[in-house]
């Protein structure tokens, strides 16, 4: 009895080293040998790819030059799975057809890979072909917006440009919306500016209408749902008035040789016309 029961539990200690070894690696033994077609040519979907960190994936599949006359497996591996992984480890191609299921390309980290499909055909010949896989860092979505100059002074009726610029690229288009505390004061040409997609900066300008002070306000929301303002303190100058020039001309003397208290005659011109 006492043998029976150790003849139980050694082939259930077999079953349980069998059943722990994962599917994709029987897999993978069975696209190391020989696979039936004649195919020399293996093509995939994409031969390049570039994606973004922690983006969308990439969707793949494969076409032999010649039918399968049996499942077809077909490796699939990735020289850097820290810049570049995969769904799966192979793809089969049925009997009879030419293209294969899908796999996808997960991207991770900023960098570049190479993805290898390969199999071996009915006659031995190991058939591949390398996928270049380039991965972008993510954008980062702008936090902070900075104008130039900081503050503003202008004169009454008097214009004064401001530039906008953002501590990064857009990495989606942006739109700011400007505006005055006080239009009474001071008012901006426009309600809001556009920073296109991988720019940083856009002008706007402000305009004196009375002397006094105010705040201009620059505000957008990122990508990151994340609220971002600016304020921009203006202040508004009285508008002088011009010194006025005046020429004396037509002087008429009483005598060629003046002495105190004889008369003399002149007209006062203003020189701007008044």
């Amino acid at each position: 009895m006492k043998q029976v029961k150790r003849i139980s539990a050694l082939l259930l200690a077999i079953l349980l080293v069998f059943t722990a070894i994962p599917t994709n690696a029987f897999a993978a033994e069975a696209a190391a040998k020989k696979q039936p077609t004649a195919a020399t040519k293996i093509t995939p979907s994409k031969s390049s790819v570039t994606l973004t960190a922690n983006g969308k994936k990439q969707s793949i599949n494969l076409k032999l030059n010649k039918k399968a006359t049996g499942k077809v497996t077909v490796n699939v591996k990735t020289n850097k799975k820290s810049v570049a992984a995969l769904s799966k480890s192979t793809v089969v191609v049925k009997k009879n057809k030419t293209k294969s299921t899908t796999f996808s390309i997960l991207p991770k980290a900023a960098g570049t890979a190479n993805v290898t499909v390969s199999f071996k055909n009915s006659k031995g010949k190991t058939i591949k072909k390398v996928i270049k896989v380039t991965v972008k860092a993510a954008a980062v979505a702008p936090s902070k917006i900075t104008p130039s100059p900081a503050s503003v002074t202008v004169a009454e009726g008097a214009t004064s440009s401001v530039t906008l610029t953002l501590d990064q690229p857009a990495d989606v288009a942006t739109t700011v919306a400007v505006k005055s505390a006080a239009e009474a004061t001071a008012k901006v040409n426009a309600a809001s500016v556009s920073i296109a997609k991988n720019a940083k900066a856009a002008n706007i300008s402000v305009t004196g209408v009375k002397a006094g002070t105010t705040n201009v306000t620059a505000s957008f929301t990122n990508s990151a749902k994340k609220a971002v303002t600016v304020t921009i303190p203006v202040t508004v100058t009285a508008k002088t008035t011009p010194e006025t020039d005046v020429k004396v001309t037509g002087v008429s003397l009483s005598t060629t040789t003046p002495k105190v208290g004889d008369t003399i005659t002149a007209e006062l011109v203003d020189s701007n016309g008044a």
